[in-house]
């Protein structure tokens, strides 16, 4: 596999990205600020998220559009990379559920092999643009949706990386068996996982279910601040984990989970001359908060 190079003109690609972006509906800019390392980037995002969910309201699978959130553990996971980008230079890596792209920002920007991962062809669009715009290189992207387990993996990929990354994917008690095995089938012998959440009840299952498979966790805590206001206080677990040897798992019974969301004042994203001559083509704007973020 390589990743997708960078062969067009410089202008003539941001108006690919953007175009393909474009296709999807309003977009805003907003500053990340990343608070351990001190990092800023600007993250192109839908300006609405109604739409999106009513695109998926016949959806049997329910794949809500939780890529189109800044959620804390994208955050936290990309200022964890950027602080020590050592652990990713020169490694092939692989992000499950890649989103807007923030933390395959961090991930390109530390020197990684990318690919970035994610049901939804939108999510791919704004992950190339957002890492284009904030890093100049474009990760390797591929449609997967994982919660088919290692039956979503394409012919050739199994044991083939050395990290996989993955930033608030645990949602739904019925995520626990599949991602669990997808990550052991993804990983060369020595391989790690770096998983970031926010202590929602199904990572905590997650956790103890793979801890009595033998992953062995160590876990940092992120205490933010976060983009949103809504997500004051939120504290977000980064676990780094050397899975064993790969055992099969059972499937688990899917629990279904309601996305509902409110539109908030909009107010200042931050100092936006930050990014003001980022090349995203889109303005600073306000925020978007989804409530029950962080319920089971």
């Amino acid at each position: 596999m390589t990743g997708e190079k960078n062969v067009e003109p410089g202008v003539r690609l941001l108006e690919r990205l953007r175009a393909d972006v474009e296709a999807i509906g309003s977009m805003v800019r907003r500053v990340v600020d990343l608070p351990w390392s001190g990092r800023s980037y600007a993250v192109v995002m839908p300006a609405d998220i109604d739409p999106l969910l009513d695109r998926v309201v016949d959806d049997s699978e329910q794949n809500l559009p939780y890529w189109a959130e800044l959620w804390p553990s994208g955050v936290a996971l990309a200022d964890r990379i950027e602080r020590n980008p050592e652990a990713l230079y020169g490694r092939r890596v692989i992000e499950l559920g890649c989103g807007l792209g923030v933390t395959a920002v961090a991930a390109l920007r530390a020197g990684a092999d990318l690919v970035a991962a994610d049901y939804a062809a939108e999510a791919l669009a704004l992950c190339r643009l957002n890492t284009h715009v904030n890093s100049g290189l474009l990760p390797e992207t591929v449609s997967m949706n994982w919660r088919a387990g290692k039956a979503a993996l394409p012919a050739g990929w199994d044991g083939g990386f050395d990290v996989v990354l993955a930033a608030d994917v645990l949602y739904e008690r019925r995520d626990v068996a599949p991602l669990t095995d997808l990550m052991w089938k993804l990983l060369v012998p020595g391989g790690r996982v770096w998983l970031a959440e926010p202590a929602r009840a199904v990572a905590a299952d997650f956790l103890a279910s793979t801890r009595g498979l033998g992953w062995q966790w160590q876990t940092e805590h992120h205490p933010g601040p976060w983009p949103d206001a809504a997500d004051h206080g939120v504290s977000v677990g980064i676990h780094q984990a050397l899975p064993g040897p790969y055992r099969n798992t059972k499937n688990q019974s899917p629990t279904r989970r309601r996305m509902t969301t409110r539109t908030t004042t909009p107010r200042a994203s931050g100092d936006s001359s930050r990014c003001d001559a980022d090349g995203s083509g889109y303005s600073a704007t306000s925020e978007m908060n989804v409530e029950s973020r962080y319920s089971a």
